[in-house]
C-alpha cells in the first residue's frame, strides 16, 4: 500500500539520519515506461530488450542507491516481479548500493521470527523458497 511505502521510507530516513523532506526517491514504475512495449507491439514494432537494459542501467547508475521494499518479509512481492528482479540484478552488477526496507509491522515480524529458536533456519527456508524463474511480468 502507499502507506507501507511511506512508512518504510520514513524508517529508512530515520535509520540513515536523512531528512525526509530533502530525500528524493526515484520509483521505477513512474520513471521507465514498461508499457511502451505493448503500445509498440500494437503498431507492429518491437522494442529490443537491449534498449530497456541500456536505458534502465543508466538510470540505476545515476540513482546510485537502490532501496528495495520487501513485503511480506517471508514472501516478498518484490521478488515475484521480473522487472524488480532485473532492477536488483542491475544494481548488483553495476555495483550500486542496495538497501532492503520493510514496513514497520514486517520488520517486527521478521525480528520476532529470527529470534525464535528455529528462527534463522526458518529465515533461510523462506529465502530458499524464492523462485525468480517464476517471476511474473504485467507486460510481456
Amino acid at each position: 500500500s502507499v502507506q507501507d511505502v511511506q512508512d518504510s521510507l520514513l524508517d529508512f530516513c530515520k535509520r540513515f539520519d536523512l531528512t525526509p523532506e530533502r530525500t528524493y526517491v526515484w520509483i521505477c514504475c513512474f520513471c521507465i515506461n514498461q508499457h511502451k512495449v505493448r503500445a509498440a507491439s500494437s503498431v507492429g514494432r518491437t522494442i529490443p530488450f537491449e534498449e530497456f537494459q541500456k536505458e534502465f542501467g543508466f538510470r540505476v547508475r545515476k540513482v546510485n542507491h537502490l532501496v528495495a521494499l520487501m513485503s511480506p518479509w517471508d514472501k516478498p512481492n518484490y521478488l515475484k516481479r521480473v522487472w524488480c528482479d532485473f532492477e536488483l540484478y542491475t544494481a548488483i552488477t553495476e555495483e550500486v548500493a542496495v538497501s532492503i526496507i520493510m514496513p514497520p509491522a514486517q520488520t517486527t515480524s521478521y525480528h520476532h521470527a529470527i529470534c525464535e529458536e528455529s528462527g534463522i533456519d526458518m529465515m533461510w527456508k523462506h529465502f530458499g523458497n524464492v523462485r525468480i524463474q517464476e517471476a511474473e511480468a504485467s507486460v510481456k
